[in-house]
């Protein structure tokens, strides 16, 4: 394989991992939403933090650097081109807001399903667990994935 073939098999890698912590989180958020128990809620919320600080931190920084290394390596693209411009500011914010709004709200429900331990769901952790604004935050942080991904497959105006 050579250079391009290289970059391209670890841009793509690191777009998996993007994926799959966006299925895990949001398979795991859906399940929060029904749990009773809060070492249950505990689980799932610790299965979400694991996803978006591990996974997909290590997944955005390889689409990343892959993507910036497969724009050197083509002289077809720019890294002006609209399509890569609008995937890379994509990107960057929903990264922010995963890291910046979501992880710290569900950081504060980890914390009062520790203190529940094996009890049931209180009313301030249903509460916080069923928030309408983390679920639409949730939503769009979904969708904006999808919209990198398009944006790489479908290159539009390249």
């Amino acid at each position: 394989m050579d250079t391009y073939e290289w970059y391209l098999f670890f841009h793509i890698a690191g777009a998996f991992l993007l994926l799959a912590a966006t299925g895990a989180t949001t398979g795991a958020g859906i399940a929060l939403g029904q749990t009773k128990r809060a070492n249950t809620a505990l689980m799932l919320l610790n299965i979400m933090r694991i996803s978006e600080l591990a996974v997909r931190s290590a997944g955005a920084i390889v689409v990343f650097v892959f993507g910036l290394l497969l724009v050197g390596e083509v002289d077809a693209y720019e890294i002006s081109d609209a399509w890569i411009t609008a995937a890379m500011t994509i990107l960057i914010v929903a990264l922010a807001v995963d890291h910046g709004f979501l992880m710290r709200r569900l950081s504060g429900s980890r914390k009062l399903a520790a203190e529940l331990g094996d009890a049931p769901v209180s009313d301030e952790l249903e509460s916080r667990m069923k928030d309408p604004v983390t679920a639409i935050v949730g939503v769009a942080l979904d969708l904006s994935f999808f919209v990198i991904l398009w944006l790489m497959i479908a290159k539009p105006g390249a």
